[in-house]
C-alpha cells in the first residue's frame, strides 16, 4: 500500500489468494487521483519491486488506472511467450479432414496443443476426432490433470462406442512459467523439437485412444528454451516423406528450415511433404507448430 500510495494510487483493499494450482492472484480495489494518469504497467512494476517476479493484469482493463474505485486482479507473468501456427488439407476427394486440432491457453500459464486423427477419413473420421477434442477440452478446462483427462476419454470411447471407432491423440502441455513441456501420445506420429543447433525427436509406441482398456500412453518430459519450436504432424504428413527412415529425413529438413515464423514453418513442412507425392493428399494432413520465446 505504501509503495502504491507513493506512486499516486489510492488502495481500499488488497487480498492475495493462492489457488490450488499454485497460481497466485493479487486482488486490489484501487483508483487514481483525478489529477494524475498511471498505467497498469506502472502498477505491475511496483508489485514486482515489492514482492519479486513480473506481474500483469489477469484481463484487459484498458491502459490506465480508473479514476473511480475498481477491483483489479494481477497475476504473476509467465516467463515465456508463445506463437502458434497451423497448416492442413483434407484427403483428396473429401470435403472435410478427419484430423482435428486445438490450442488451449490455460489460466495457470500452460498451453495445450493437440492433434487428433480419426480412423479413416471424411465426415465419420472428423466426427470421431472432434468428439475426442471436445472431451479433452472440457475435462482439462474443468481442472482435471492432463493424464487423467485422457484416461477418462479412453474409457468413454471404449465403453460407449463401437470398437472400430478410435483416434490417435498427440497431446503436448507447455508450461510457460518454467519452460517444462510434457508430451502424451496415443498412437500418434513423432513430434519434433527444433532448437538452434539440433532437432530432437519424440517417438511413440502406444496404441490409439479408445482401442483397449487401461492403455498407458507414452509420456515424455522435456525442458524448452528460448526460440525452441515444437512441431506436431498427423500420420498423413509423416508418411509422405521418402526412405525407410522418414524421421531422419524430417529431422534434416527441419534443421535446414530457416524461418522462425510458426505459420510459415507449418506451411513449409506441409508443402514439402506433398511434393513427394505430386501434391496429392492420400490421407488427411495436419501440421501444428508452437514457438516459445523468453520474455526476460
Amino acid at each position: 500500500k505504501a509503495a502504491l500510495g507513493a506512486l499516486g494510487i489510492k488502495v481500499k483493499r488488497i487480498a492475495i489468494v493462492e489457488k490450488k494450482n499454485s497460481r497466485v492472484e493479487i486482488c486490489m480495489n484501487i483508483k487514481t487521483s483525478k489529477r494524475i494518469c498511471i498505467t497498469f504497467k506502472e502498477v505491475s512494476d511496483v508489485i514486482g519491486n515489492v514482492i519479486g517476479d513480473r506481474w500483469r493484469t489477469e484481463e484487459e482493463y484498458g491502459s490506465v488506472i480508473p479514476k473511480e474505485y475498481k477491483n483489479i486482479i494481477f497475476i504473476r507473468d509467465e516467463r515465456y511467450t508463445v506463437l502458434t501456427g497451423m497448416a492442413r488439407i483434407p484427403k483428396n476427394g473429401e470435403e472435410c479432414s478427419g484430423d482435428n486440432y486445438s490450442f488451449i491457453r490455460m489460466s495457470n500459464g500452460k498451453l495445450i496443443m493437440m492433434i487428433t486423427d480419426g480412423a479413416g477419413s471424411g465426415r465419420r473420421a472428423y466426427d470421431e476426432s472432434e468428439t475426442v477434442i471436445e472431451m479433452i477440452e472440457e475435462l482439462t478446462q474443468a481442472g482435471f490433470r492432463e493424464d487423467i483427462a485422457l484416461s477418462l476419454v479412453n474409457s468413454t470411447l471404449l465403453y460407449s462406442r463401437k470398437n472400430d471407432n478410435f483416434s490417435t491423440v498427440d497431446f503436448c502441455v507447455i508450461d510457460l512459467n518454467d519452460g517444462m513441456c510434457e508430451f502424451i501420445k496415443y498412437g500418434a506420429a513423432p513430434t519434433f523439437i527444433k532448437k538452434h543447433d539440433t532437432v530432437k525427436i519424440i517417438r511413440n509406441n502406444s496404441v490409439p485412444i479408445g482401442l483397449i482398456p487401461e492403455t498407458e500412453p507414452e509420456c515424455v518430459s522435456y525442458r524448452l528454451h528460448d526460440s525452441d519450436r515444437i512441431i506436431m504432424m498427423s500420420d498423413g504428413v509423416a508418411d509422405c516423406f521418402p526412405g525407410s527412415n522418414k524421421e531422419e529425413y524430417i529431422r534434416d529438413m527441419l534443421y535446414a528450415a530457416d524461418t522462425s515464423n510458426p505459420n510459415e514453418l507449418a506451411e513449409e513442412i506441409l508443402n514439402c511433404a506433398r511434393s513427394f507425392n505430386m501434391s496429392i493428399a492420400e490421407d488427411d494432413m495436419s501440421v501444428l507448430v508452437a514457438g516459445i520465446w523468453d520474455k526476460y
